[in-house]
């Protein structure tokens, strides 16, 4: 059984071609209960959680996969928090909280997603060694994030106002929901970005939330003949360079927001 997200996406085709039987129906318990995502969208975390639990089978394995804090500590993603999540636990958080509902940690992985996405697999505990996970964060890694706001926001506007000032046109790629609390806190206006690109065909035609920049389509994007394309979203570097090799045909160049920041943050 799946616990989706309002991000999108689904477990349920790699799941069902990996032999499993995907479920449906919440009144039969099932052996493999997955949440992608969609635990931190709980407002009620405990009763959110047990819910996942009330979809198990007593045997089975609970996985989730969720952006833990000590990612966004690490890499400073100060602007993955926004409204819609109700917690950013770290692993170390998660599992204490999985031992109060008496299951424990059985394997876990860092996948390279968003800088270190966790999934972390739980079951039944029983008297085997419990599994080691990552220490918690200290209450200083919180802090840092604070210092990451200014620095972020005035490399990001620094460097789309000296590109404006040598006449080159940047455009961005990815309405991602990050995004957002990133360009406003940096007040960007269409002066500065014309148009941010995007695949979903739902997002293009509007505008970007309290920055007002129109959202294109990719096509669009390369008939614009930009100079430079910024990637407001840097796990997609690759993929959106073998979609689109017309940008840099034309010229472009494809820069990513988290390139902006090591740099201030090497100064």
């Amino acid at each position: 059984m799946e616990f989706g997200s309002p991000h999108g996406g689904s477990w349920t085709e790699p799941l069902s071609a990996a032999g499993l039987r995907v479920r449906t129906d919440t009144s039969v318990p099932a052996h493999v209960v997955v949440d992608v995502f969609g635990l931190m969208h709980e407002e009620d975390q405990r009763a959110g959680l047990q819910r996942r639990l009330d979809a198990l089978d007593r045997s089975g394995i609970l996985l989730l996969v969720f952006p833990p804090l000590e990612t966004i500590v690490k890499h400073g993603q100060w602007n993955a928090a926004r409204h819609g999540h109700h917690a950013y636990p770290s692993t170390a958080v998660l599992g204490r909280q999985l031992a109060e509902c008496g299951l424990a940690p059985v394997a876990t992985a860092l996948h390279p997603l968003y800088g270190g996405t966790r999934l972390l697999a739980a079951r039944e505990r029983d008297v085997r060694t419990p599994l080691g996970l990552p220490p918690d964060v200290p209450p200083a890694g919180l802090r840092s994030l604070t210092d990451r706001v200014s620095s972020d926001v005035r490399a990001l506007r620094d460097h789309l106002e000296r590109a404006a000032a040598d006449g080159r046109r940047v455009f961005g790629y990815s309405a991602a929901s990050r995004a957002v609390p990133l360009l406003a806190a940096a007040a960007v206006s269409p002066d500065l970005l014309p148009a941010v690109a995007d695949t979903s065909p739902a997002k293009q035609g509007r505008l970007v939330p309290g920055v007002g920049i129109p959202v294109i389509s990719p096509v669009d994007l390369v008939a614009a003949r930009p100079d430079e394309v910024l990637l407001l979203l840097p796990d997609l570097l690759g993929e959106v360079r073998a979609a689109l090799p017309e940008i840099e045909k034309s010229g472009g160049r494809w820069s990513s927001v988290d390139g902006l920041m090591r740099k201030e943050g090497a100064r």
